[in-house]
């Protein structure tokens, strides 16, 4: 098998993977065949490709950062040595504007879906579907800055320093050191005296003294035995459960096994 069969069988996984909704195995998927089409020549665009639908995966799956390294790579790829056009670059504008959503960077946001609408209107027109979803996805952020920037939260008052009804009542003083307190309160300072709750029903009350019970210690509780695994084995490279001999997200049906943990290193 060469090169080309090795990167056709790693895209159909993947796309195969994402009809499913199983993003974490699209991400190994076009992960691979990245690692694969950066062995291509340099005008190959599968590269290009490969590097948005990761970027992709990746955004499903809310990891925005691997998700930024990948985008912003397919973006400068398309710039600088394949000189793209603005349409080729529609794509991954649309995924950084996707991306920043997501971070909550509004403003980063609708700077590319700002590009993206204004691609589309001059390549396709304003009457193209892609170009009036674009329409409705800008007017959609913009509403939502709105929103956020009219929801300012509420000022805290100052605190206040005149004197409230309750401390202007004279408290008890507490005498100076050596000389005893007085056993005998009044009316009012006995109505400061906080006095406890009340037992809730159906519970016994309880007395108070003035002794401090001493703290009983808890008995060790013994922890029950662990029962014997009966699951099936999982993978030793990336932990997926693996129901027969060879892991499905690693390898699958082939018997090229290529480690998961490589798939995202930063070039």
């Amino acid at each position: 098998m060469g090169l080309e069969t090795y990167w056709q069988n790693y895209k159909d996984r993947a796309e195969q993977a994402e009809k499913q909704q199983r993003f974490d195995i699209a991400e190994v998927m076009w992960s691979m065949a990245v690692l694969l089409s950066r062995q291509c020549s340099d005008g190959d665009r599968r590269l290009v490709f490969c590097l948005d639908r990761l970027g992709g995966a990746l955004l499903r799956q809310r990891n925005t950062e691997l998700a930024h390294h990948f985008l912003t790579q397919s973006l400068q790829l398309k710039t600088t040595p394949l000189n793209l056009s603005d349409m080729d670059k529609s794509n991954t504008l649309n995924l950084m504007a996707q991306l920043f959503f997501t971070e909550g960077k509004l403003d980063q946001a609708e700077q590319y879906a700002t590009q993206v609408l204004q691609i589309y209107m001059t390549a396709l027109g304003a009457e193209h579907p892609q170009t009036k979803a674009a329409s409705n996805n800008l007017a959609l952020l913009r509403n939502t800055i709105s929103q956020a920037s009219a929801v300012k939260p509420p000022m805290s008052a100052p605190p206040s320093h005149a004197p409230s009804a309750q401390s202007s009542q004279q408290l008890p003083q507490v005498p100076p050191p050596g000389q005893a307190l007085n056993p005998t309160l009044s009316a009012a300072q006995l109505g400061q005296v906080p006095r406890p709750a009340p037992a809730p029903a159906g519970l016994p009350a309880t007395k108070t003294t003035g002794q401090v019970q001493a703290i009983k210690p808890i008995p060790p509780t013994t922890q029950p035995k662990a029962k014997d695994r009966t699951a099936f084995d999982r993978c030793e490279r990336c932990g997926e459960v693996m129901p027969g001999t060879e892991c499905l997200r690693c390898t699958g049906t082939s018997l090229r096994a290529v480690s998961p943990y490589d798939k995202l290193t930063k070039d």
